[in-house]
């Protein structure tokens, strides 16, 4: 057994007990498989040493376990995060009805069967995450993950090259990933743009950096797209200090020296006029009327969640048995109906307008990692739509963990620490927490004296 499958089967069992008294630390094991995706990276002896063992679930399941036990099912919630959830259950269970009348139901079925754990997932992020110190340990686990990601793949395009025919990563093609590895990039960018700290931006904007070389080596030019919508926004966004301005910048020259003639030419392409695209860009076009003519024939359910495949080819006579729209509004609206996509938007559109509001009315404050979530949710929703305008999935749960993050950033600020432990999570310095008894807190000090998470 190799040392890699020892620490995960440790990892395995220690947070499997301790998620049953302490479900946030299951949770945030949980994001770290997602993003990590050790099934993949370790894929030549992950399945034959583990025996199927370790995977997403082992720690789900004793993280909602321990959730119901330790009562925390009834933590409160801000109005943002109980609007965001409804809509994202909304469109569940619209999508579970649509499945009943679905033209292809096995793959509906299969939809609905990984949906259902984002959707529950998505609500143990908001009810589990409750100290700024829960936060910062999510943030950091989910960039060092992807990263990881990012890493391996940068590798691989300078030992051996990629060839994006055939390019596959954790069963995702080049622009499907590309896109996954999206939100967390934003998520490094925030961080880097926010923290004080020379070390933690150097970190951060090196997880960026690797994030955004890996979507330019994959050649993905909607995601290309959608990092620069991101980007742009970001500097809209971002608190204007000098040391903020010097990240991005640096993070702009880094980009151009890494874009090379390649990407330069495939992102160019794009926008070519219509004589002049390539069979992939102008199949776009082709793939978007289909959609909406599915759409509007199968207005209220859509023909099945994830079953549009087999019905766009009657409508592009491409002479295929099936084919993507890739498109993520046309793919959940023809699959699951209007209403389903009205909800589904609600469920990213309201945490990004009420951080928008928060934004524009100074309301930000000083929390470091509420600041990162404004920033990464202002700049990642918007980055992420416009990537996925060219390729999509509504199955890449990265998109959802970052919109759970901003919502769990809308609880802290709301309700500050509400942990049960009896300690007050106080931030130091950006980003450093020091945990103190209440009691003593109170005794020693002032309200006036240090700023908590309950008086922002």
């Amino acid at each position: 057994m190799s040392k890699s499958t020892i620490v995960f089967f440790l990892l395995a069992a220690y947070t499997s007990i301790r998620s049953f008294t302490d479900p946030w630390i299951g949770l945030v094991t949980y994001v770290g498989f997602v993003v990590l995706i050790p099934s993949w990276n370790w894929r030549w002896s992950w399945l034959s040493e583990t025996g199927g063992w370790i995977d997403q679930k082992t720690f789900a399941v004793p993280t909602l376990i321990g959730t119901l036990l330790s009562g925390q099912i009834s933590n409160r919630q801000c109005a943002t995060a109980k609007l965001s959830l409804w809509a994202l259950t909304g469109f569940l269970v619209l999508s579970f009805i649509s499945t009943f009348q679905s033209v292809l139901p096995l793959i509906s079925w299969r939809f609905m069967d990984l949906f259902w754990k984002i959707w529950i997932m998505c609500i143990a992020t908001c009810l589990l995450i409750r100290t700024e110190k829960m936060f910062n340990i999510l943030v950091w686990v989910a960039v060092c993950g992807q990263s990881w990601n990012c890493y391996n793949i940068n590798e691989l395009y300078y030992k051996w090259g990629i060839r994006i025919d055939s390019f596959s990563w954790a069963g995702q093609d080049n622009n499907t990933y590309a896109i996954m590895t999206l939100p967390m990039g934003f998520l490094a960018m925030s961080v880097a743009i926010v923290s004080k700290r020379i070390w933690v931006k150097a970190i951060s904007g090196l997880f960026f950096v690797l994030a955004m070389h890996e979507i330019m080596i994959l050649q993905s030019r909607g995601t290309m797209i959608g990092g620069i919508v991101g980007f742009f926004l970001a500097f809209v966004f971002m608190p204007k200090t000098r040391m903020s301005v010097l990240a991005f910048v640096i993070a702009v020259v880094c980009g151009s020296i890494l874009a090379g003639p390649s990407v330069v030419q495939e992102f160019n392409s794009s926008f070519k006029s219509s004589d002049e695209l390539d069979s992939s860009a102008s199949s776009r076009y082709m793939l978007w009327r289909a959609g909406y003519e599915i759409g509007m024939e199968n207005f209220l359910l859509g023909v099945g969640p994830s079953a549009s495949r087999v019905v766009v080819p009657r409508y592009t006579k491409t002479g295929m048995s099936y084919k993507a729209l890739h498109n993520l509004f046309f793919e959940v609206w023809t699959g699951s109906g209007a209403p389903a996509l009205v909800l589904y938007l609600c469920f990213f559109g309201i945490p990004w307008f009420m951080h928008f509001l928060i934004w524009v009315r100074g309301g930000v404050g000083e929390s470091w990692s509420f600041r990162v979530a404004n920033l990464a949710v202002l700049a990642g929703v918007p980055g992420y739509w416009a990537a996925s305008m060219f390729s999509a999935g509504a199955l890449l749960e990265p998109s959802y963990l970052l919109v759970a993050f901003g919502l769990a950033a809308l609880n802290i600020r709301e309700f500050g620490d509400t942990s049960t432990d009896g300690a007050l999570a106080v931030q130091i310095d950006e980003g450093e927490d020091l945990d103190l008894d209440e009691e003593e807190f109170l005794d020693e000090v002032t309200t006036a004296d240090v700023e908590t998470p309950a008086s922002r």
